[in-house]
């Protein structure tokens, strides 16, 4: 079905004082690691091979989640000996076999692995990037005016709608070309290149449940945070 990639090597700085002795993958949620909410959200979807790139105090995210088998999968670690972005340990793993399935370590979803696969093989897609919408409300009016000052138009707390990436990709082995060795690259940037080189990226449109932990305030609401089933 899929292979994956979660990416864990990140120093998580915006945690401290949490992340001053303590890797951000292993920050609990709900009594349990981050990175053990990602892991099961992928094996019980039927995923058997993941990968996890590892950085910052990588012995204990090892140590702590051994080879995979309590869980049902077989994981490797790609150990970066310098911070390699968000998209620069894909360069690590030496080629996959199937669809990569590619996640950040602090995102908690209940993601259809399965649909989001059907959306990217029947678009033909080099690279999908899993987004979710988001409306953002301006606290105040907004005036339009032209070149005199004149108002033209006047919005009452205006809202706009987004759709937002949400830290998780599928992406096919090719694409391994647009990166160079050991490079340093957040996934925005590898989506710019795929992109000016006129490879196929789509977005699959999420509907359900999404947080990204990357803040204390973000940390405090994942606490009581429920993901629904997953087909």
């Amino acid at each position: 079905m899929l292979e994956a990639l979660v990416m864990a090597g990140g120093r998580g700085s915006r945690l401290d004082p949490l992340t001053a002795f303590l890797p951000k993958p292993l920050v609990p949620v709900a009594d349990r690691p981050i990175l053990e909410h990602v892991i099961e959200m992928i094996a019980r979807q039927g995923v058997r091979e993941i990968a996890v790139s590892v950085g910052y105090l990588a012995p204990l995210v090892q140590a702590y989640f051994g080879d995979g088998s309590r869980y049902g999968v077989r994981i490797r670690y790609l150990l970066e000996d310098r911070p390699l972005g968000t998209a620069g340990s894909l360069g690590l793993l030496g080629g996959w076999q199937r669809t990569l399935f590619v996640v950040n370590a602090d995102i908690l979803c209940d993601l259809d692995l399965g649909a989001m696969l059907a959306r990217h093989r029947e678009a033909g897609a080099d690279a999908t990037v899993a987004a979710v919408e988001r409306v953002h409300r301006l606290p105040t009016a907004v005036l339009e005016t032209d070149a005199a000052g004149r108002i033209v138009g006047y919005r009452e707390k205006p809202e706009t709608t987004h759709q937002v990436a949400m830290g998780c990709y599928m992406i096919e082995d090719g694409m391994r070309a647009y990166l160079q060795p050991a490079e340093r690259i957040d996934m925005p940037d590898l989506m710019g290149r795929l992109l000016a080189a006129g490879r196929r990226v789509v977005a699959y449109a999420h509907r359900g449940e999404w947080i990204d932990v990357g803040r204390p305030e973000d940390l405090a609401r994942a606490q009581s945070f429920r993901l629904g089933s997953v087909p």
